[in-house]
């Protein structure tokens, strides 16, 4: 872990919490070491203490009655702790806290719509030394169908009584304790920060619908999401005559009633007939296509069906611009030069090296050095070659060229560069100069990105973010459209799994033409009757296009096969074996009907599922997601299991994610040939304090710490006199290990502003960085 990666902190040499202990009742040094912000907006900050003194804590360990604390406020609700000194149910032996919510006053009847964003740490203390205590945090939107939040293990109550290495004494002492909890209520620009999901209705929050994605057609689902809230062009759709035309065949028409669908339904929309008109069959919507040359497929399609009509010419003057590329030879400039003029729908710019997008339009439009086409094969002269636009249309594609094909897999990779671009830019520096392509005309808002979200050995999916005319930003995917804040769409530059890959700028002067209203004069009347007349028939009308119900769910047709091996595991620094979104993770794009040995062989590296030196073979487990929401090594698969398909794996073991199918490629030994009921597979782990690094240990360590890795913001102590099973250790389950004689009076090193004496410190540090939002084992930061 290189200082790079370290928080950095006020103070140059800022106390290590474990060598100065931090008091509880010093909020703000609290705050600083365990209760970071994480970078949402704080309406209120609270601490309350929950002095259990008069009460006898064995006594109240033994009582299976829940404890309710005192009352308090924060941020405009109610709330109170709840606390079960013995344990909840399914979690005995442990203490278990949860905080309780209940919105605005107390005799106000609480809206099913109300609810709180917040943050909360709750902390167990010492009652006569503040410094010795144990603490977890967590977030939650509170809702009346989820009042309460926290931890059904929060610490062990034997833990609680004993001390250890990083605390002389125990927590609890007197036989009593302290709990403090510390509130942080959040704000919700979006209306819908930390939500699961679970009841989400597109139209209702945003007033719009997404696409259902048929295989692998995401890409022009946010392609047209983008086109659709451009309004002009929405009009200038519906103008297409189509009066007799059938939507199966006609792009023109097929479009048109889609844009109504978008505009009037009240759930997602399918692209069948759009597909349909392009002459696809079902397999060609699991093709990848370039997002952008589906765009100019479309808009050229669209231009046939204008000729003829009053709006000829349309659709080149809201997309298109023309670009100049002059030549000029070194040696015969007089003889030796040319001027090309064409005509762009979308400008590709180069991202390596750039950093900004302005720089990128100064590289494409500077003078670059090559070779003279004009001049002898016998006298090679070289030629300036500078690239100039001379018209910008109100609609301004731009195209980041992420992507190189793969010499090996000849498939595109995306490249990890980053560029930044702005919302407001003006264009004036790159036009050539005439006269008409001067002035503030030239000044462009961003409205829409088209963003890529995979690491570079995958396809991924992409995605829209899109400007309302009202200031608004929304995110449409396969899944839903929700709100967005503008700093979530100018931090797709590449340093994370999404990107910016197009870009879609609107010309100031003319925003109020492209974004405005669309009034119903604008729909023509047999596009609303027929489709119109169509729902008022039911599903059985011929003119109705019924989404197929496998279509509805994406994870029916498509998902992303991953591969951890314990090189992956050794070189991982973080929370669980790796993490899943990692560049470094074998993957592959399937269908959940191929066969499992299918996509092993033609589409993932032989080489991961090989045995390595000492091994025998190799067996495939299944990673599941635990309820906690860690993924986790599970089911060992037979080699029959391996004709299954990806589909009946998922159904028949679990999976990791929702479309994501994880597997671990264990290296299999003489001693575990074959499989053992009464044996676990579990990982092991060891913190250096001296590389302040997570790696393997070696066999003849002997004096230890053992922590339990039980999710991110919770790594509970081991004791060394229970056994695994009365620990409750199982196969998936992972252990850290730290020497506890390994302190050699050098700590910290002087080239470290801070540094972790201890795998605990290590691992609250991880849990306090900003990627972990959602706390699941995405969530960890690729650079530890």
């Amino acid at each position: 872990m290189d200082n790079a990666t370290l928080p950095v902190y006020d103070d140059a040499d800022p106390p290590d919490y474990r060598a100065v202990p931090v008091s509880i009742h010093d909020t703000d040094e609290f705050v600083r070491y365990h209760f970071p912000i994480q970078g949402h907006e704080q309406v209120e900050l609270k601490t309350f203490n929950w002095s259990l003194r008069n009460s006898s804590w064995s006594r109240l360990e033994s009582s299976a009655s829940p404890l309710h604390g005192p009352q308090f406020e924060c941020g405009g609700a109610r709330w109170r702790i709840l606390a079960y000194p013995g344990g909840v149910r399914g979690a005995s032996g442990n203490v278990s806290l949860f905080l309780v919510w209940q919105p605005g006053s107390a005799h106000a009847q609480t809206p099913q719509n109300a609810y709180t964003c917040a943050s909360f740490a709750f902390v167990v203390a010492n009652p006569n030394d503040p410094t010795v205590f144990e603490t977890q945090m967590a977030q939650h939107r509170f809702t009346p169908g989820q009042p309460q939040w926290g931890f059904a293990r929060f610490v062990s109550n034997s833990a609680l009584r004993a001390s250890n290495q990083h605390r002389g004494k125990p927590v609890v002492e007197d036989d009593t304790l302290e709990i403090m909890v510390l509130v942080r209520v959040l704000r919700d620009h979006t209306g819908v920060l930390l939500h699961d999901f679970r009841e989400y209705d597109s139209k209702a929050t945003t007033g719009y619908v997404h696409l259902v994605n048929q295989g692998a057609t995401d890409y022009f689902d946010a392609m047209l999401s983008s086109l659709f809230m451009i309004t002009c062009y929405r009009k200038m759709v519906y103008a297409i005559p189509s009066q007799d035309a059938n939507p199966n065949e006609s792009t023109a028409y097929a479009l048109q009633r889609l844009f109504y669908r978008m505009q009037e339904s009240h759930s997602a929309v399918t692209t069948i007939e759009l597909t349909r008109s392009f002459g696809w069959r079902a397999i060609d919507a699991f093709t990848p296509r370039d997002v952008f040359e589906f765009n100019r497929m479309l808009q050229e399609r669209l231009e046939q069906d204008l000729k003829g009509t009053s709006r000829e010419g349309s659709i080149e003057r809201l997309f298109y611009g023309r670009f100049e590329t002059k030549r000029e030879c070194s040696i015969n400039p007089a003889e030796h030069n040319s001027v090309e003029s064409k005509r762009f729908a979308a400008l590709k710019l180069p991202v390596a090296g750039m950093d900004t997008l302005v720089n990128a339009l100064r590289e494409l439009t500077r003078s670059h050095v090559c070779s003279c086409p004009s001049c002898p094969s016998g006298q090679p002269g070289q030629a300036a070659r500078r690239t100039r636009i001379t018209e910008l249309p109100p609609v301004l594609t731009l195209v980041l060229d992420r992507f190189v094909q793969d010499p090996e897999t000849r498939r595109p990779q995306r490249r990890p560069d980053i560029l930044r671009y702005p919302v407001n830019v003006d264009m004036e520096e790159f036009l050539d100069g005439h006269p008409y392509a001067r002035g503030p005309e030239q000044y462009y808002t961003l409205m829409a990105v088209i963003a890529h979200e995979a690491v570079v050995t995958d396809r991924g999916f992409f995605y829209a973010m899109v400007r309302h005319v009202d200031g608004r930003w929304l995110k449409f995917d396969d899944e839903r459209v929700v709100p967005v804040l503008e700093r979530d769409v100018l931090d797709l530059a590449g340093d994370k799994v999404g990107a910016a890959y197009g870009l879609l700028y609107v010309r100031e002067a003319d925003e109020e033409d492209m974004l405005g209203r669309v009034d119903e004069a604008d729909i023509p009347a047999h596009i609303k009757d027929n489709i119109d007349s169509a729902a008022v028939a039911g599903p059985g009308s011929r003119s109705m296009t019924p989404v197929p119900q496998a279509l509805i769910s994406h994870q029916q047709y498509e998902v992303s096969v991953r591969v951890i091996h314990d090189e992956l595991f050794r070189r991982h620094q973080g929370f669980d074996l790796t993490t899943l979104d990692a560049m470094d993770v074998p993957r592959a794009t399937a269908r959940w009907d191929e066969k499992l040995s299918d996509v092993m062989r033609t589409r993932l590296p032989r080489d991961v599922f090989r045995p390595r030196t000492g091994a025998t073979g190799i067996r495939l487990r299944v990673v599941i997601q635990r309820q906690n929401m860690t993924c986790r090594v599970a089911w060992a698969l037979n080699k029959a299991d391996e004709s299954l398909t990806l589909l009946q794996i998922k159904e028949r073991y679990g999976s990791a994610k929702e479309r994501v199918l994880v597997l671990y490629v264990e290296q299999v030994t003489a001693t575990t040939q074959s499989l053992d009921p009464s044996r676990s597979l579990v990982f092991l782990k060891h913190f250096d304090p001296h590389k302040q690094t997570l790696k393997g240990w070696p066999p003849k360590t002997s004096i230890l710490g053992y922590y339990e890795e039980i999710k991110p913001r919770m790594v509970e102590p081991m004791s060394l006199d229970r056994t695994f099973v009365d620990a409750e250790i199982d196969t998936g389950d992972i252990v850290c290990f730290e020497r506890l004689d390994d302190d050699d009076g050098e700590f910290p090193p002087a080239d470290r502003k801070t540094h972790f004496r201890n795998a605990v410190s290590f691992y609250r540090h991880l849990g306090t960085m900003p990627n972990d939002a959602d706390q699941n084992t995405s969530a960890v930061p690729n650079r530890i």
